[in-house]
């Protein structure tokens, strides 16, 4: 099965061209990445450079280590952190470009043991967690600073097993480190993205932390401040259509385009994006702000599913839904407020699908 693409159609998104400069190229062009961001970004500044001839320079690091070098003076141009809050602390400091602020990837927390073990380890509670992990040692990023620590404390806080935990973890600078300590084997466990453990074949899958155990994990991006037109060009090109590709092949929801294009919700009732399907399978991540009964219309003959958590949502009608485009199969679920939720296509090689998720009997705003 090959992997799936995701588009979708921007609605009212314009950057503030106030704060961009005409000649960039006066200075170095620099790309500040999380560390679990190490070959998607690699690859599309190098189809970057491809398209546009402008050469990127990368720097990858912990997020917080990234923010900090940003704000002693590192020649950044962009940062594109793994999580909100190091994007927050350079932000109130006024040191990115006005509006250029963008939320673009989601991720999953997952656990992962070396691949030549034989631990079998289910989170289904707290309890069953201590149980599995037998008082090893807990490989994950520094809690106090590292993104994919603080998302592993939150989760183990919520499991109620923190206590337990915490004077076993060993505290890595990045999630790429801890990664490398459980496939070296020093670690019998970590505590990673999704992604991470999906390129590093000398560690297996464990299971997936329940999404609601641990805050949405998102990757914004955002220019420095005082960086210049080069600037505005990757990042557009970041969430763009090309670079789409490159991210879902390594594993990386996309939530930008579509988080942005919900805005305009209140006045297009069906909220809709486009989604390049040129392949047979595919996810994308949302919830919605009510809980009730909604609508998903697609334009093609995909299967679709709702996954809430590692849980299929029974469908509950088919039927047709008027003024979103050309639907081809409509299917409504009662789903619950504010809990992440997956929408799954599979089953048909349709070059493109359309999607509309629509509240029943009123207008209600879906966030992607």
């Amino acid at each position: 099965m090959r992997k799936v693409i995701v588009w979708f159609v921007l609605v009212g998104i314009a950057l503030d061209a106030g704060t961009l400069s005409a000649t960039e190229h006066d200075r170095p062009f620099v790309v500040f990445a999380a560390a679990s961001l190490t070959e998607a970004v690699t690859e599309v500044s190098a189809a970057f450079t491809q398209e546009t001839g402008i050469a990127v320079k990368t720097s990858f690091a912990a997020s917080s280590v990234l923010a900090r070098q940003i704000e002693a003076g590192a020649p950044a141009t962009v940062f594109f952190a793994a999580d909100e809050e190091w994007m927050d602390y350079l932000e109130k400091r006024k040191l990115l470009a006005p509006g250029s602020r963008k939320d673009v990837l989601a991720n999953q927390l997952v656990l992962v043991a070396p691949a030549d073990s034989s631990a079998t380890v289910k989170i289904t509670s707290g309890p069953a967690l201590i149980q599995g992990l037998g008082g090893a040692r807990i490989a994950t990023g520094d809690p106090d600073s590292v993104p994919v620590g603080k998302y592993a404390k939150a989760a183990l806080i919520k499991l109620g097993v923190w206590e337990q935990v915490e004077g076993r973890l060993v505290r890595a600078e990045d999630v790429r480190s801890a990664l490398a300590f459980v496939a070296r084997g020093d670690a019998p466990f970590g505590i990673v993205y999704l992604t991470d453990a999906k390129i590093e074949k000398r560690v297996k899958l464990l299971d997936v932390f329940p999404q609601e155990t641990y805050p949405p994990i998102r990757y914004p991006i955002a220019m420095t401040e005082g960086a210049g037109a080069d600037a505005s060009r990757f990042v557009e090109f970041v969430t763009g259509k090309r670079a789409a590709v490159i991210f879902q092949n390594y594993g990386f929801a996309l939530i930008t385009m579509a988080g942005q294009a919900a805005s305009a919700a209140d006045t297009d009732p069906c909220t809709r994006f486009a989604w390049d399907v040129s392949t047979h399978a595919g996810l994308v991540r949302f919830r919605v702000e009510k809980a009730g009964r909604y609508r998903v219309s697609i334009t093609s003959g995909h299967w679709i599913d709702i996954v809430d958590g590692t849980q299929l949502v029974s469908s509950r009608d088919f039927q047709g839904q008027r003024g979103c485009e050309r639907p081809h199969k409509i299917v409504e679920y009662e789903l619950p407020a504010g809990r992440n939720l997956t929408l799954q296509f599979s089953g048909s090689t349709d070059a493109q699908v359309i999607v509309a998720i629509t509240a029943v009997n009123r207008t209600q705003k879906s966030v992607f």
